[in-house]
């Protein structure tokens, strides 16, 4: 299921996946996007997207699932964006770096 949150935010919702899987799909996602250039006024522009990753445990509703992918959303935010982050049950979350670009060079 996928759906608008608001503003640039969306959630999508998967059944069957684990940990490892659902965060690798989130990756792929995020460099689907990042290789997307466009080109406005003319600039250069390349999208990016920041994810958090929670799954669905025993005891949990719809809103704590939210509250929690919500949480690793903003740790992505807070340590530069373009990357994904995974709650864990425990409260804390794995990360996977996405690939920095290199600086432009002069001349």
């Amino acid at each position: 299921m996928f759906g608008r949150l608001g503003g640039e935010e969306f959630s999508l919702f998967f059944r069957g996946q684990t940990a490892a899987s659902a965060f690798a799909l989130a990756e792929r996602i995020r460099e689907a996007v990042n290789a997307v250039s466009l080109v406005f006024e003319g600039n250069q522009v390349t999208p990016s997207v920041s994810a958090g990753v929670a799954l669905w445990e025993a005891g949990l509703t719809e809103q704590d699932i939210q509250k929690r992918a919500d949480q690793a959303l903003y740790i992505a935010k807070n340590k530069g964006r373009n990357r994904v982050e995974l709650f864990s049950s425990v409260g804390l979350t794995s990360s996977l770096l996405a690939p920095k670009p290199l600086p432009a060079r002069a001349g």
